[in-house]
């Protein structure tokens, strides 16, 4: 069922439950299994793995027995990258949906098994209708039963501007959903946005909804140059809230060759890697870091691999970057840094490894960076070794976990004893203070 593109976990939630709570990417339509057990989808398909991609939600007990799940999507590819619980355990997603593909094999976008959209009608794509609507937040009790959907976009959304962008969702203690959105022309938010008909692209909304979907408050927010990576990033942009200081961050990394062009309050992305920090009041950039290494030796810039993947929040309100930086061999001084303000002082740190490898930063609430650790060094006979990659961090206390790609090699002075075959390293958990 499709490769590791294709198929995988991108988030989880443990509720007050001690149930687990997955958001995934299915990959093609027969013979879809969880645990052994046949699950429905919704994609497209003409093969076994053939096909493409529906958002897979599902829970477990903590020894993993599987509860419930779930695929939401179409015959077309569909996305989410997060989901959050409320103080009752139910289940949240911003989910990111195309119903444009009328298919025998396939099937409108579904929210669960009685809840779906209906296909829209092709033979008249100027004219409006529900069909098009393609950013929707979905809402589940803790066993999996649907409760409620709630479409982003108005009732004008035709086929030529059906396009919306859904980032990640973040909930308060309140359970209020706080999300950013990309949205085309037309009304939107529950009637409380208009996007003018001389608008070409996104405008970017941070919006605020309650427990039952409800509207509350919205902002456009100052993004130019383009905006964020969209479905194509494959969740290059994180979002995070900090209640306690009302802030906002946004970290990723830029796609494509050339870089997608991105500014935020006209602080320009320099670099592929980026991270803002907004005011939660007006949504004004605070400060921005990136991470500078210099490009790969006989290579284009936008090869370098530096690629911020995963933020946490402690609470201090100092902030966990995770991801992937390059090292060139013998190249000192990686930097993060502001690439518009002189006036800040860069962070400036040597790898003692080369090439692709997986980083972790902690950063306070001021933009002040105060470490980096990635992998030190790799063990004696190691020829040629794979790029290495960082993703998910855990918080725990005084302790942080971190998921990456290693063996053979070490962090700090603790050996990875792990072989690498045909270049391939272990999945590996690496645990700091």
């Amino acid at each position: 069922m499709g490769d590791s593109r294709d198929e995988q976990i991108h988030d989880i939630k443990v509720g007050t439950d001690n149930n687990y709570y997955f958001i995934a990417t299915v990959y093609g339509k027969n013979g879809v299994q969880l645990d052994g057990q046949s699950v429905k989808t919704y994609n497209q398909s003409t093969s076994a793995a053939g096909g493409s991609k529906d958002i897979f939600l599902f829970s477990t007990t903590c020894e993993g027995t599987v509860r419930w799940s779930q695929a939401i999507g179409g015959a077309l590819h569909d996305h989410a990258f997060n989901l959050v619980l409320d103080n009752q355990n139910n289940v949240y997603v911003g989910a990111n949906v195309r119903n444009t593909n009328v298919s025998s094999d396939g099937h409108p976008v579904h929210f669960s098994p009685t809840d779906s959209l209906s296909y829209p009608d092709l033979t008249t794509p100027q004219i409006a209708q529900e069909g098009f609507k393609t950013s929707f937040l979905i809402k589940y009790d803790s066993n999996g039963q649907f409760i409620d959907k709630k479409a982003l976009q108005g009732n004008d959304v035709t086929f030529s501007t059906f396009y919306s962008h859904l980032l990640d969702l973040a909930i308060d203690s309140k359970n209020n959903l706080h999300f950013i959105v990309g949205l085309m022309k037309g009304t939107h938010l529950d009637n409380k946005v208009t996007v003018p008909n001389t608008v070409t692209d996104y405008l970017y909304f941070l919006a605020k909804y309650d427990s039952n979907l409800n509207y509350v408050s919205s902002m456009q927010l100052p993004v130019t140059n383009g905006g964020f990576p969209g479905s194509g990033g494959v969740g290059a942009v994180k979002f995070a809230y900090d209640e306690s200081l009302n802030r906002y961050y946004l970290v990723g990394h830029r796609e494509g060759a050339p870089l997608f062009p991105l500014a935020y309050d006209g602080s320009a992305v320099v670099n592929r890697s980026f991270l803002f920090a907004i005011d939660g009041t007006d949504g004004g950039l605070l400060w921005h870091r990136e991470l500078y290494s210099n490009p790969i030796v006989g290579g284009p810039a936008i090869q370098t691999a530096n690629r911020f993947k995963s933020i946490k929040i402690d609470t201090n309100s100092d902030v966990y970057i995770g991801g992937d930086l390059f090292k060139n061999q013998n190249e000192q001084n990686l930097k993060i840094y502001d690439p518009n303000d002189p006036n800040v002082t860069p962070y400036l740190f040597t790898p003692g490894a080369d090439f692709t490898l997986p980083m972790i930063f902690k950063i306070n609430s001021n933009g002040v960076v105060q470490w980096v650790q990635a992998t030190a060094a790799y063990s004696s006979g190691v020829l040629g070794p794979a790029p290495r990659q960082g993703k998910g961090i855990a918080l725990k206390g005084s302790e942080v976990a971190f998921g990456v790609q290693s063996g053979a090699d070490f962090w700090g002075t603790i050996e990875v004893v792990r072989p690498i075959i045909n270049y391939q390293p272990d999945p590996v958990l690496v645990r700091l203070n």
